[in-house]
């Protein structure tokens, strides 16, 4: 669930800059931007939701924390492209903070599959809290 809150952590950001942009010729991209905002908001509340049913009588599959990071980055990804839409040349400036949101989100988009497959269980055990194959709890 920590790749999922740093996923949020850089949409929220991205869409905040993008909102603050919408005014003259960007103003075309206010629908995407109150979409993937709305987006933002339902895959935050499935992350609380699942954070508080780790540990509990039916805790997340692995599935579930797979798919709700996948979701998340691709929000992460939508919102820091709306940025860079909204944000015009101004933002491609390599020292920029649009800039590197958008590499991080690039970046992060790329994360999961490879991580979770080399961490794997021992990750996903832990996080929701699993008995490892010898018996201790991670």
């Amino acid at each position: 669930m920590l790749q999922t809150a740093m996923c949020l952590g850089l949409a929220r950001p991205c869409l905040i800059n993008a909102r603050a942009s919408l005014a003259g010729v960007a103003s075309v991209f206010i629908t995407e931007v109150e979409a993937m905002a709305g987006k933002l908001a339902l895959i935050n509340a499935a992350m609380t939701k699942t954070a508080h049913s780790v540990g509990g009588p039916i805790p997340p599959t692995r599935a579930e924390l797979l798919a709700m990071r996948l979701t998340a980055a691709d929000v992460a990804t939508g919102a820091a492209a709306l940025e860079a839409k909204t944000a015009g040349g101004k933002g491609y400036i390599s020292s920029s903070g649009m800039s590197r949101r958008y590499r991080e989100a690039a970046f992060i988009r790329a994360i999961p599959l490879r991580v979770t497959a080399s961490l794997g269980a021992g990750l996903m055990r832990a996080v929701i809290g699993e008995q490892t194959p010898s018996g201790s709890r991670c």
